[in-house]
């Protein structure tokens, strides 16, 4: 590892990294086209030398028998010029030409002896053209190795190692010793082509370059598809964890391979998936994205926000579970939780725990969100069109209907893992949580469903409509706050709705400035319109209580509640 002049390491360059499918492609052709390669190369020098080795034969075979033919006494009478016309050499040529014409490829036959002055010159050549052929006596400068060694070792044929080229052609040359008992009289010399070697050689290596490019594209594209066979399934459990990674973790791996490690690891990404299935269950899948998205850890700690906290309980369940078997109830519940716990999520919301029969929720963390009051509220009220559903199915299988009461607040809380290093819970934490808990339990005093604080109101007032139904104090607290029944969204209102919200805030206004009768009447007028508004009935009540006995002139309209 490099370091910097300061001391400190040097951080590592990134590696550049490949797919698999190049990787494997790329081997696979590398080794193919080695392969062919090597193994081509190998075959033509093998052919190279048969063909080569085959044209020695021939010629070794040319030269023993042509040189028996040859009558050493009769070929050392030959000395000038002037004996080419004699009956002797005539007859010699004639032997000569004889042994040519014996093979299509032997081009020169001729005889050669050497000097007492070590020069080497022709005496009998088989050419035809006398201004080609070689004389009697004319000098041979050229002589190679293995023509001297015949000279100075007359053991029998020899034939040179390797081709010659000249303004005739490509040659390969054989000698042999013309015996006159143990003398060497002179040397049988045959030159055969190699043109026809050369074109076999030539040809053979075109057919071998040929079949090597189709092999090897064949045997490439057969290495793409083995390695698409490979990495398509690998590509799709990759896509697979990109899934897994955003806890997308509903749709199956469509992973299908003839590899028993692939289908092994396809089988340990169901199995993950179906554990983080469960782990989804007990904690915010929001939170476990972000962690993930961030590659971060769930660590110990908290900060502080503003969320908007949410707590629901269903209506008299003790007595409700003491009329029904475990299996019903439990059956019940699941449903109750099922549809709740989807509208919740399906509206941004973090499911915190289940209590009981009661749920916690929040919205704003751990995914930020600047409308989280709205959300809250437009879930309360699609939790409530959700319950309605139920209860009417329920009803209709002679099965009880559930009451469900939701309590709203918006506030500063303490959000984040609360627990130990070991085990931590991401939930909040806070008075405003606490608040939200006693706004639920208020309902059940005022006949309510859904009961949203002051600042929930504030922060939602120009999109749900809500009416103020008291100014209470719940237990533990000495301040009072407005509290106000969630009715609906603006948005949804009609123009009775809204008549009716404008005379509700009317007769609320006559409560606060004291004027008991006018305030009276008119909440009168709403329990007769609705015999079931019980903050309109305990507000008319308490009208009629103060006319008679006003409370003292301090009054602040504050409502001290002493039950959860």
């Amino acid at each position: 590892m490099g370091r910097r002049e300061n001391g400190n390491p040097a951080p590592d360059k990134p590696r550049r990294n490949i797919t698999i499918r190049f990787g494997l492609s790329s081997a696979f052709s590398i080794i193919v086209i080695l392969t062919s390669i090597l193994t081509g190369i190998s075959t033509y020098f093998v052919f190279r030398h048969m063909m080569r080795n085959d044209l020695g034969k021939r010629i070794k075979d040319v030269t023993s028998i042509g040189v028996q033919l040859l009558d050493a006494d009769a070929h050392r009478t030959l000395v000038l010029k002037d004996q080419e016309a004699t009956g002797v050499y005539l007859r010699m040529k004639k032997t000569l030409q004889n042994i040519r014409d014996c093979d299509a490829d032997l081009r020169f036959v001729y005889t050669m002896r050497r000097t007492e002055k070590g020069k080497y010159q022709f005496v009998v050549d088989a050419e035809e053209d006398t201004n080609e052929m070689s004389h009697i006596g004319d000098d041979y400068a050229d002589a190679s190795p293995v023509m001297e060694a015949v000279f100075e070792h007359p053991a029998g044929p020899s034939i040179e190692t390797e081709f010659s080229t000249d303004k005739w052609g490509t040659w390969l040359s054989g000698y042999a010793p013309l015996m006159r008992g143990d003398t060497m009289e002179a040397i049988l010399g045959v030159d055969i082509s190699a043109a026809r070697v050369i074109h076999y050689e030539r040809l053979y290596l075109l057919i071998i370059a040929i079949i090597s490019l189709i092999t090897i594209s064949v045997v490439i594209l057969i290495g793409l598809a083995f390695s698409r066979s490979i990495t398509r399934p690998m590509m799709l459990l990759e896509m697979d964890m990109a899934r897994i990674r955003e806890l997308k973790l509903d749709e199956d791996s469509r992973v299908a391979s003839g590899f028993r490690e692939i289908i092994r690891m396809k089988n340990s990404v169901e199995n993950m998936k179906r554990g983080l299935r469960s782990f989804r269950k007990f904690v915010p899948a929001d939170l476990v994205s972000q962690l993930i998205a961030r590659d971060a850890e769930a660590r110990f700690g908290g900060n502080k926000r503003i969320l908007t906290l949410f707590f629901s309980d269903i209506a008299d369940f003790t007595a409700i579970s003491e009329k029904m078997s475990p299996e019903d109830l439990v059956t019940m519940l699941a449903m109750y939780f099922g549809g709740m716990s989807k509208t919740i999520q399906d509206n941004h919301g973090t499911i915190d725990k289940y209590i009981g029969d009661a749920i916690m929720a929040f919205w704003g963390a751990p995914v930020a969100n600047e409308n989280h009051a709205f959300e809250a509220c437009t879930t309360a009220l699609r939790c409530m069109e959700f319950l309605a559903a139920a209860n009417r199915e329920w009803t209709e299988m002679g099965l009880p209907a559930f009451n469900t009461r939701i309590g709203i607040n918006t506030g500063d809380v303490i959000v984040g893992n609360i627990g130990y290093e070991d085990r931590l819970n991401y939930t909040v934490i806070g008075d405003n949580v606490n608040l939200a808990s006693r706004l639920e339990g208020v309902n059940k005093f005022y006949g309510t469903s859904i009961l949203i604080s002051e600042t929930t109101w504030l922060a939602t007032r120009e999109h749900v409509t809500a009416r103020c139904v008291d100014i209470v104090a719940v237990k533990g607290k000495k301040i009072g706050f407005p509290i106000y029944e969630l009715i609906g969204l603006k948005n949804t209102d009609n123009e009775e709705i809204r008549a009716r919200m404008r005379a509700w805030d009317t007769a609320f206004g006559l409560y606060r400035h004291r004027e008991w009768k006018k305030a009276e009447e008119m909440f009168e007028s709403f329990v007769q319109q609705d015999p079931a508004d019980k903050p309109a009935k305990l507000l008319a009540e308490r009208c009629a209580t103060y006319a008679e006995n006003p409370p003292p002139q301090d009054w602040n309209g504050v409502i001290y509640l002493r039950e959860k």
